[in-house]
């Protein structure tokens, strides 16, 4: 099965908070409904990295270039993944 999964930090009255929403693909240009699912309202933290940490989806990383043998965090692959900071 394929899923659409957004994970998104919003500010709202009383600070911030975190939703993540799961959308079933079931067919070209057909979809499932969207589950929503937000955190409590309050700090998030900041978001503090430097240019060169990589980013990684869907593993864990041992070092600049590797990834740990034992990632579970998604059991498949993963298509059309991207970031967005503002």
């Amino acid at each position: 099965s394929w899923y659409r999964i957004r994970c998104s930090r919003n500010v709202v009255d009383g600070g911030e908070r975190v939703m993540i929403a799961v959308r079933a693909i079931k067919g070209p240009g057909r979809f499932g409904p969207v589950t929503k699912t937000w955190s409590k309202t309050g700090s998030v933290g900041t978001l503090d990295f430097s240019a060169s940490t990589p980013l990684s989806v869907g593993g864990k990383p041992t070092g600049p270039a590797s990834i740990h043998p034992a990632s579970d965090q998604f059991n498949g692959m993963l298509d059309n993944a991207y970031l967005h900071i503002t």
